[in-house]
C-alpha cells in the first residue's frame, strides 16, 4: 500500500556515510593513484587532503529517525538522488526497514527533513 504524505519528520537522530558512495570514492581514489604511478608529475609531490566530512563523494544518509512518536531504524539505503526547486536543492533518500519503505527528502533551504512517501506490506 502506498501513501503520499509530505509530512515533516520531528527529529532526525543520526547520520551515516553512504556505503555505496564511499566505495565509489575509494574506486576514484584508486584510479587517481594508478594514474599518478604512471606519470611522475608535480601532482605526485603534493599531498592531497583526505576529506571525511560531507561532500561530493561522502554525503550523509539517514540512519535513524523519529516520526509520529515512533523511532525507525534504517536497515538499507536503496537510492539517493537530488532535484532543484529554484535555488533550493532537495536530496531524496529511498530507505527501508524490516516492514516499510520510505522516501525521505532533505531541503538545503530549510535544512528540514520530510517523509514524502510510505510503502507498507498491508
Amino acid at each position: 500500500m502506498r501513501e503520499v504524505l509530505n509530512e515533516p519528520i520531528e527529529v532526525l537522530v543520526s547520520f551515516l556515510p553512504s556505503q555505496a558512495l564511499r566505495r565509489r570514492r575509494e574506486d576514484r581514489q584508486d584510479r587517481v593513484e594508478s594514474r599518478a604511478q604512471k606519470t611522475k608529475s608535480i601532482a605526485d609531490k603534493k599531498s592531497h587532503p583526505q576529506i571525511n566530512g560531507p561532500g561530493r563523494y561522502n554525503p550523509i544518509a539517514p540512519l535513524l529517525f523519529r516520526w509520529r512518536q515512533k523511532c525507525y531504524r534504517v536497515d538499507k539505503l536503496n537510492l539517493v538522488h537530488s532535484s532543484r526547486d529554484g535555488r533550493d536543492k532537495i536530496y531524496y533518500f529511498s530507505v527501508s526497514d524490516d516492514a516499510n519503505f520510505f522516501k525521505l527528502s532533505f531541503s538545503t533551504k530549510t535544512l528540514g527533513w520530510k517523509i514524502e512517501e510510505l510503502y507498507t506490506e498491508a
